[in-house]
């Protein structure tokens, strides 16, 4: 098994994939609201027992896919309480400027107990036109009537 120290500090480098693609339809994921402390210090990040069942007990390194970018950061299992390296996942939220509120998804494409590959796609005020609710009546368009995501 690999540890934290053994992979590289949460470095970006380019991709080519679509940042606003549909979901396989065939692998798991889960979605998930940013809270202050996932974007803020403490900058904790605790995944969904949804996706935990899909990942190692034990831990392990995880790349993120979103857009043309990825980053390497660290999954700790059930010790670590099931999230990712804060200094690493500080990393990707400052590069993503990822707010409070902002919703994530994230697809799990490929896990072993060495390596996982989660793609995120991250969605907020910067949706594509098409995601963009225009009609006040429609589902999202108020704090009363939200989106439910999963």
């Amino acid at each position: 098994m690999m540890k934290q120290s053994q992979i590289k500090s949460a470095e970006t480098s380019k991709i080519n994939e679509d940042e606003y693609g549909p979901l396989s339809g065939e692998k798991p994921y889960c979605d998930m609201f940013l809270s202050k402390t996932s974007v803020k210090p403490p900058y904790n990040l605790y995944l969904p027992r949804k996706m935990q069942k899909w990942l190692p007990s034990s831990g392990a390194p995880v790349v993120l896919t979103c857009g043309k970018y990825k980053w390497d950061v660290f999954y700790g299992g059930e010790k670590s309480y099931h999230k990712f390296n804060r200094t690493e996942w500080k990393k990707f939220v400052t590069d993503k400027n990822l707010k409070e509120g902002d919703a994530v998804v994230f697809e799990l494409t490929e896990c072993s107990a060495n390596k996982i590959d989660l793609r995120v796609i991250v969605l907020r005020d910067d949706l594509p036109y098409e995601l963009i609710i225009k009609d006040e009546d429609k589902e999202g368009a108020r704090s009363d009537n939200p989106i439910i995501l999963g």
